[in-house]
This record gives C-alpha cells, structure tokens and sequence, in this order.
C-alpha cells in the first residue's frame, strides 16, 4: 500500500504494487486502490480496478461508502472507486448517500450518480441542486446536462436564477446549453 502511495515509487512499482492488493485482506488495500484511480494513467488505472475487482468491485465500495462507522476520507474513496467502475446496481444506496451528514460524502455521491447514469436518477440530481454544498450543486448541474427532459431542463433554469457561486453557475449554464442546443 505505500509503494502505491509513495509518489517518489516508479511506475513500475506503482503497478506491481496495484496488482499485488488484489490478494491483500486489508481495508486499507481498498483505499489505496480508490486512490490510484484517480491518475491519468491509464494503465495504472486498470491495474487498481482490476485489483478491486478482484475485491469485491462495487458491491464491496458500496458497502463500504454506506458504512458510517468507516472514516469519511475512506468513504469519500470507495465512492470514487464506485465511479469508475459504473455499476448502477445500488442506485438506491448512492441516492441515501447523496443525502448524507457529509458535504464530502454527499458531493462523491452525486458525482457518483452523475457519471453512472444521470437519466436514472434525474431526480436524486434535480434534488442536489438545491444543496447547501457548492460541490454538490456542480456536479448535480453537470449531471444534468445529458438529461433533456422538462423537469431537468425547468430544474437547471430555476437554480440558475437563484445561484450564487460562479463555479455552479458555469455548470448551470453549461447545462442548460447542452439540454437545449441550438
């Protein structure tokens, strides 16, 4: 786990380590795994989901991410690892989660949400557009950008009279653009 953490450990290393947490029965195998997801190598990125896989995948994560006596950072990850593994079988699990205590759990729940299926769960996300949390807000927005129906469309067009926060209001007006092109 920390070769896998250790930014100074060559790729190499980082991939021989992804591979070896496969067999690991350590929690924390899970976060570094969730961890290394988030890299622009690709192959390193396999690597950790396809570890994770090997894991559990998202059934695993899921439980994990829903289970509060779990810290919230390791949370927060295994919500990331249910993004990149795009499984909507617990839907209704990311949807409580959206709604959780944490602005951090409920910000990788929406993201979650959004790259899993945003016509799904449209409205879980015309929902997080009116939560207190900016993070959330943006990306509940850019969710709802692929969705076209009057209710996300209405949903986007009446947060972006009201919203406040120019990161969220870029991501309204991106929304409302791509819903209604042309």
């Amino acid at each position: 786990m920390d070769t896998l953490r250790n930014p100074s450990a060559s790729r190499t290393e980082h991939l021989e380590a992804a591979k070896r947490l496969a067999s690991s029965k350590d929690p924390a195998a899970l976060d570094a795994l969730c961890g290394a997801l988030d890299t622009r190598d690709e192959e390193l990125r396999e690597a950790a989901r396809s570890s994770l896989a090997t894991l559990g995948g998202a059934s695993v994560l899921a439980r994990r991410a829903a289970d509060r006596s779990v810290p919230e950072d390791a949370r927060v990850l295994a919500l990331t690892g249910l993004r990149y593994f795009r499984d909507d079988a617990d839907l209704e699990g990311l949807i409580r989660l959206a709604k959780d205590p944490s602005a951090a759990i409920r910000a990788q729940a929406t993201l979650a949400l959004a790259v899993i299926g945003p016509t799904k769960v449209e409205a879980a996300l015309v929902e997080a557009l009116r939560d207190g949390d900016a993070k959330v807000r943006f990306y509940a927005a850019d969710g709802l950008s692929s969705s076209t129906s009057a209710a996300a469309k209405q949903a986007v067009s009446k947060q972006l009279d009201s919203e406040t926060d120019a990161t969220v209001r870029f991501a309204l007006i991106t929304a409302r653009n791509r819903q209604s092109p042309g």
